[in-house]
């Protein structure tokens, strides 16, 4: 790495804390600070949504997904594509007439206070625990930087800690002092700089390998995207059968687009209902363009790096052993802008929940700014778990991330369910039933996961047939309850 590759990420680093800057001036009240005051446009607010749930997992997880395997996640993308749809129909119109900063204040007004603390809690535990795997897969690259231009005694594992400290310390920077439309904005910046990389990449792999058609010659498993087998080769079940992967991504999508706030936040940030649909319909396909680019990049690196320690450091290895300046230093402010799209979207939907849902507000007028560090240095925390866990698994990161994720987002669908389908007899219960249901079905979820070893795909069906047989459970035992008390 030369003065050039150092130069391109300082002035990036510096465009984002200027937008950051000049985003604080317009926050005069919390629908400023954390909805833009809804006068974003749609199509910011999409790229926004894209830039969030993109991440590092996949600028750097989704080539090693390719490298060690297919392209079978994109059987799991489609289902994430019919999943928005379903969810802009049925989802969106619940609570976009509502003037809603949070979609649990619906849940609080739809299933009682208890409810909407609980859904808020657990959004915030589910957030923290998924993006510390994002910002561990940030920190492979710029550890690698750090340890080529500063040979030292130190471990790899040291050097980890140091890049996650960097990397959390401007996201929190630019996050906690611009609010949402710092990380509308910033995400717009982001998507530009890691699509280039992406495509940059891409180009510059063809040129040394051939073309995409001479790589498919020469790799033809490599572009499988349905398996028709329920196992894999080794005898375990397969998470990309094609059974499990469209109908898993379409659950995955109703949890992810319908019931988290970090992503809904894009969508209660538009103008009214029509454009919300459109912003979360478009963001699919533009997020499918995405899985192919960096799938097609994984095939590419078979070649550049045959062989390597783990898949989930191939792509680091690329950018910081193998790229000459000054792509690598656009390449590496492209695996920061993913990391920093995600994690700015994240503070700030944190910061939302405590305010707004959990009603906790410091006794100071710089509240959201204070909130936004105490959850940074949490995340940063975090970061430390899938550090210690991908040395143990050769599961790949992205897979880790959708876990974490799924064991919450089955009972929050089941739940969001209950009001779009209305059940008269769910009127029986008092509020701190669906707490109860909630916490449960997510342990029964996490348990099958373990003792069954269910695949990823699995685990949002698994997570709503948990929450029904409960909630089933609960009607028998309150029916039994009735008749017993009227004999």
């Amino acid at each position: 790495m030369n003065l050039i590759d150092l130069l391109i990420i300082f002035g990036f680093f510096g465009i984002t804390f200027f937008i950051g800057y000049q985003s604080n001036r317009k926050s005069k009240s919390d629908s400023d600070y954390f909805l833009g005051g809804r006068n974003l446009p749609w199509w910011a607010l999409s790229l926004s949504l894209v830039a969030t749930e993109t991440s590092t997992l996949t600028f750097l997880g989704i080539p090693a997904l390719s490298y060690s395997g297919d392209f079978s996640f994109l059987s799991l993308g489609i289902g994430l594509v019919i999943g928005r749809i379903i969810s802009a129909i049925f989802i969106l119109p619940q609570y976009m007439n509502g003037n809603y900063l949070s979609i649990y204040q619906w849940v609080g007004v739809k299933f009682g206070t208890s409810s909407q603390i609980t859904l808020s809690s657990l959004f915030s535990i589910i957030r923290i625990l998924s993006d510390g795997v994002r910002l561990y897969a940030a920190s492979l690259p710029l550890s690698f930087m750090i340890a080529n231009l500063f040979p030292s005694d130190w471990s790899f594992q040291e050097i980890s800690i140091v890049s996650l400290s960097l990397i959390s310390f401007a996201t929190i920077l630019y996050s906690a002092y611009g609010g949402f439309r710092a990380v509308v904005w910033t995400d717009l910046l982001q998507f530009i700089v890691y699509c280039l990389g992406g495509i940059i990449v891409i180009i510059l792999l063809s040129q040394e390998f051939g073309s995409i058609s001479e790589i498919l010659s020469m790799n033809p498993d490599k572009w499988k995207i349905f398996h028709f087998s329920f196992t894999t080769s080794k005898g375990d079940l397969d998470p990309y059968y094609f059974l499990f992967s469209i109908p898993g991504g379409i659950l995955l999508a109703l949890g992810s687009h319908g019931t988290d706030q970090m992503l809904v936040q894009r969508l209660l940030a538009c103008k009214n209902l029509k454009e919300s649909r459109i912003t979360l319909i478009f963001s699919g396909f533009v997020v499918m363009i995405q899985f192919i680019i960096f799938l097609i990049i994984g095939v590419y690196l078979v070649h550049a790096l045959p062989s390597t320690e783990t898949a989930n450091r191939v792509f680091s290895e690329y950018i910081v052993n193998i790229l000459s300046s000054p792509w690598k230093g656009i390449i590496l402010a492209g695996v920061f802008a993913s990391t920093m799209s995600t994690l700015s979207s994240t503070l700030n939907s944190l910061t939302l929940t405590t305010q707004i849902d959990m009603k906790l507000k410091f006794k100071s007028i710089y509240s959201p700014v204070w909130i936004t560090i105490i959850w940074g240095v949490l995340l940063l925390a975090s970061s430390l778990v899938p550090f210690i866990l991908d040395e143990k698994t050769q599961n790949s990161i992205v897979e880790l991330g959708l876990s974490f994720a799924s064991y919450v987002f089955g009972p929050m669908v089941a739940l969001f369910f209950l009001e779009i389908l209305p059940l008269p007899e769910r009127k029986r219960f008092h509020p701190p039933f669906f707490p109860i249901v909630l916490s449960l079905s997510i342990l029964l979820t996490f348990s099958g996961k373990i003792i069954f070893s269910m695949p990823f795909t699995w685990l949002v069906a698994f997570g709503i047939l948990n929450f029904y047989s409960l909630y089933l459970l609960g009607l028998v035992i309150n029916s039994l309850f009735l008749t017993s008390k009227k004999g």
